[in-house]
C-alpha cells in the first residue's frame, strides 16, 4: 500500500516504524516517542479515528499526528 511504499522510500533517511492495527499503533508510539505519526484514518484495531487520535496523543503528548485517509467517505 502507499505506506509501504513511503517507508521505502524514506528508508535511508529516517526511522520508520510501521503499525498495522491502531492498537499497535498507541503501545507503540507510548514506547519510541516518534516526531511524527502518519495516521491512516483506515488503519484496523478496534478504535475508530475519533478515538484513535486521542488515545495516541494521550501516549506521546510532544508527538506531532498528520491524519490522512484514501477513503473517499468523508464522514469517515
Amino acid at each position: 500500500d502507499w505506506l509501504d511504499l513511503l517507508a521505502l522510500a524514506l528508508r535511508d533517511r529516517v526511522d520508520i516504524s510501521l503499525c498495522r492495527d491502531a492498537r499497535e499503533a498507541v503501545r507503540l508510539s507510548g514506547c519510541l516517542r516518534p516526531d511524527l505519526i502518519l495516521l491512516d484514518l483506515g488503519l484496523d484495531g478496534g478504535l475508530t479515528g475519533e478515538a484513535l487520535v486521542p488515545a495516541l496523543a494521550a501516549a506521546c503528548p510532544s508527538t506531532a499526528i498528520v491524519v490522512l485517509s484514501a477513503s473517499a467517505d468523508i464522514a469517515r
